[in-house]
């Protein structure tokens, strides 16, 4: 549901589709990422990316 739930806040925030608009965007926005981010958006991609790695190994904490 986590990936559903960035789907309607995006929407929410630009009115876009994420599926759609930021699947292939930028160097970390859609699947895998790599390189630097190239603008504000791709550095949200990056910090999702970050957070969602660090929540599968066990390094997150509230």
């Amino acid at each position: 549901t986590s990936v559903l739930q960035l789907e309607r806040m995006i929407r929410a925030a630009t009115g876009r589709s994420a599926l759609l608009s930021y699947s292939w965007y930028g160097c970390f926005c859609g699947i895998g990422g790599s390189g630097s981010p190239v603008d504000p958006t791709d550095r949200c991609c990056q910090a999702h990316d970050c957070c969602y790695r660090r929540l599968r190994e066990g390094s997150c904490s509230p």
